[in-house]
Order: structure tokens, then C-alpha cells, then sequence
């Protein structure tokens, strides 16, 4: 009887240990990703950036400074797709 109380008991540990890694583990994933979303400083944000500054020096060096797309709007101004 003492022993199954006792097995219990370490089942009931080992779950308890189990859940709170898995609190610890979502907590983190939720961190991250709110993060990276940021609207001004997040990761994602950023990298867009980082593209969108990379292209728009593409297309000026490619096209020339005075290129104008089909659709009238200078080429490199508001990034390859606005």
C-alpha cells in the first residue's frame, strides 16, 4: 500500500514536471513570435526592410535613377511590390 502512495506520487511528479516544461516551452514560442511581429521593430519587420532597400538599389542600378514602371510610379520608390 505505502509503495503504490509512493508511485503515485512520483507519477504525479513526473506529469507535474512534464507540464510545466511544456508552460515554459509555449510561453517562450509565444514570446518569439509576438516579437517578431512587431509592427516597428520586430524581425519581420526588419527583414522586409532590409529586402525592400536591397531591391529598390537593384532596380535604381539596374534601370537608372529616372526609371518609371508601367504604371507611372518611379521604379524603386515605394520597393518592388508596393
Amino acid at each position: 500500500m505505502f509503495l503504490q502512495a509512493i508511485r503515485k506520487t512520483i507519477l504525479s511528479r513526473r506529469h507535474a514536471q512534464a507540464a510545466f516544461e511544456y508552460i515554459i516551452l509555449l510561453t517562450t514560442v509565444v514570446i518569439v513570435v509576438l516579437l517578431s511581429f512587431h509592427p516597428t521593430s520586430g524581425v519581420l519587420v526588419r527583414a522586409k526592410n532590409l529586402t525592400d532597400e536591397f531591391m529598390n538599389t537593384v532596380i535604381r542600378k539596374t534601370y537608372g535613377r529616372n526609371a518609371v514602371g508601367s504604371d507611372g510610379v518611379p521604379a524603386g520608390q515605394f520597393g518592388p511590390f508596393p
